[in-house]
């Protein structure tokens, strides 16, 4: 009524609950143990244990596993005063803290101060901090209070312009660890990507490390490539990120990125989307190598150009549409208002104009008998461009047998109005009118001058 099952001790104690110091008289075999146990609970330890060693080569199978998803949230609010207050949550599946942010610029004591308030599940701590300009510096003071110990203060020093040539410095000190100094190389660039470089010193070996920054941007398709490698050459330690972003509308960031070292090869994918960030880090469990980062870093790169023509340039359009759709139907919208109202001063006009129109008829002078303003190629009754008809101001304008319109915007005459919100064609003035027997035509630019009938000393031009 018994059987036995040869496992090693660590195991034994493991699935059987097996104790050596309430059961020293065992059976060994070589390193292993003989349990003698009821059929029962031998045939459920073989199943707990076959069921382990299953999970095991499923877990080594399987190529990644999420690595904390974070969620971030960031709401800014300006109080009266000149303060800001700005609170961001922060979650991920092991960490979480709630970020409380006060800040103000002063102007008596030149600089800004903030105040933070930090609770997290790994970090809490209260600090005190302001950055003003000293003599050609950024001086940036700050004093953290843990919830245990002693508070420790730090200042950091740098110029606000490059020493030269792009070559700048840095000086930090730490009452809690060793001074620090930094040389910053920045402005360096070749076919538009951008080189920083920041090596750091300090007394300490450990503090020592290099760090790299390669950019480059594209401003049509709103894409930017962002690399980093920081190096500690004491430890012979390095990590290297780099990933691609994309804009896929106005306050919405789609971005993927890599990080690769010693001793972890990670992939993480975020979404912003105003102040609202998504962050999916996912480890990949292999070991890290040159031809695993080449697969990544190709697999990454096609997924990035894919996701750009699935999904970016169709939302691209869409939107793209939809202004152009909500800038038509307003230009729309202030065309009519802007006609309604040059009809309404033609109508105060025509009585002038009229009287103008008897007189010079009795004088064999100007009469205008038509004139056009606007975008004379547009049909009429167009929602975006069109013309206006504007013989009655220009009759009125009609001083001595003369019209005279000076240099500058028409549509801001009195009976004339904009007929091009868009800008989309050329806006002219076209005039028909009879001096002296004759019918003449004259046509200018929107804003040229205007001066009919022509002098005789500019009949030829």
């Amino acid at each position: 009524q018994q059987a036995f099952v040869f496992m090693p001790p660590q195991r034994a104690r493991l699935v059987n609950g097996w104790d050596p110091a309430l059961c020293p008289s065992v059976l060994r075999r070589g390193d292993e143990i003989v349990l003698f146990e009821p059929p029962q609970k031998v045939q459920k330890a073989w199943l707990e244990l076959n069921k382990e060693v299953q999970l095991r080569a499923a877990r080594a199978r399987l190529p990644v596993v999420l690595d904390g998803v974070g969620l971030q949230q960031t709401v800014t609010v300006n109080v009266d005063g000149g303060y800001q207050v700005q609170l961001t949550g922060q979650s991920s599946g092991a960490d979480g803290s709630l970020k409380l942010q006060t800040s103000r610029s002063w102007t008596s004591v030149p600089g800004t101060s903030s105040l933070t308030l930090l609770l997290g599940t790994k970090q809490r701590l209260l600090s005190l901090a302001h950055t003003l300009s000293f003599r050609g510096a950024n001086v940036h003071a700050e004093v953290l209070v843990p919830p245990k110990g002693l508070p420790h203060c730090s200042l950091s020093l740098s110029p606000v312009e490059p020493l030269y040539k792009g070559i700048s410095g840095s000086l930090d000190i730490d009452a809690s660890r060793s001074p620090e100094v930094g040389v910053t190389l920045r402005g360096l660039q070749w076919k538009g990507v951008k080189l920083n470089t920041v090596m750091s010193v300090g007394a300490q070996p450990r503090q020592c490390r290099l760090k790299a920054t390669v950019t480059k941007s594209s401003n049509t398709n709103s894409r930017m490539a962002l690399a980093t490698m920081v190096y500690h050459p004491l430890q012979r330690t390095w990590v290297t990120n780099y990933g691609f972003r994309v804009q896929v509308t106005k306050s919405c960031t789609f971005g993927v990125g890599m990080a690769i070292s010693a001793s972890i090869m990670k992939l993480t994918f975020s979404l912003q989307y105003g102040q609202q960030s998504l962050r999916v880090p996912i480890r990949l469990v292999s070991s890290p190598s040159w031809q695993a980062a080449v697969m990544l870093t190709s697999a990454c790169v096609s997924a990035m150009a894919l996701f750009h023509a699935a999904v970016v340039r169709p939302v691209r359009r869409y939107w793209r549409s939809l202004a152009q759709a909500e800038e038509a139907r307003t230009a729309g919208e202030a065309l009519q208002t802007a006609h309604s109202k040059a009809m309404a001063l033609q109508m105060l006009l025509k009585p002038r104009a009229d009287a103008k129109r008897l007189a010079e008829e009795a004088c064999d002078g100007l009469v205008i008998l038509k004139a056009q303003f606007g975008c004379l190629g547009a049909a009429a009754g167009s929602a975006t461009a069109t013309w206006i008809d504007v013989t009655t101001p220009c009759q009125a304008f009609v001083e001595d047998s003369t019209l005279l319109l000076h240099a500058g915007p028409k549509g801001r005459l009195d009976g004339f109005c904009d007929t091009d919100p868009l800008g989309e064609g050329e806006q002219r003035l076209r005039v028909e009118y009879r001096w002296r027997g004759q019918r003449l035509q004259a046509e200018v630019a929107d804003e040229d001058v205007l001066r009919i009938p022509v002098p005789p000393e500019d009949r030829g031009t």
